[in-house]
Order: structure tokens, then sequence, then C-alpha cells
């Protein structure tokens, strides 16, 4: 059986998270949204993700911060900001 693909949304502005959510569901991606810099890490930190969609311009953690540790710790993630 094969694996749904997972996603990370990451950005501090719930329209833009809800809108890629819905857009990522009904393309069938298993989707996560947090809405801070350090929720990002911390969501990383307990479930692999196969992609990470980030803002740059985030509270508690930048977008460059946490893409930083995705590339040390998660190499094969796929990042786009």
């Amino acid at each position: 059986m094969k694996s749904v693909p997972k996603v990370l949304i990451a950005d501090d502005e719930q329209t833009i998270c809800r809108l890629l959510h819905l857009e990522f569901e009904v393309s069938g991606y298993a989707v996560k949204t947090v809405l801070n810099g350090q929720a990002a890490l911390n969501e990383l930190s307990r479930t692999r993700y196969d992609a990470v969609i980030l803002d740059v311009n985030m509270p508690q953690a930048t977008g460059l911060q946490v893409l930083s540790t995705i590339r040390r710790s998660y190499p094969e993630t796929i990042v786009v900001m």
C-alpha cells in the first residue's frame, strides 16, 4: 500500500494556512498547519514530513531558522519558501 505524502504548512497568517491546507488536502496529501516557527520545529521533531511550506517572516522562529534546522536534521525534506 502506498503511503500518503505529508506536508507541513508554517505561516502566521491563518487565511493562507487554510487555503493551502484545503488545496493540498483535496490533492490527496496529509496536511498539518502551524502558525509560527517554533511550532514548526516542534512538529518536525515529532513527525516526518515529505515537504514543508514555510513563510519567511514568522514569530518565535523565522522561516530561515526553520530551514536551517530542516537542512541539518531532515535533509531529504523538500522545502518551499
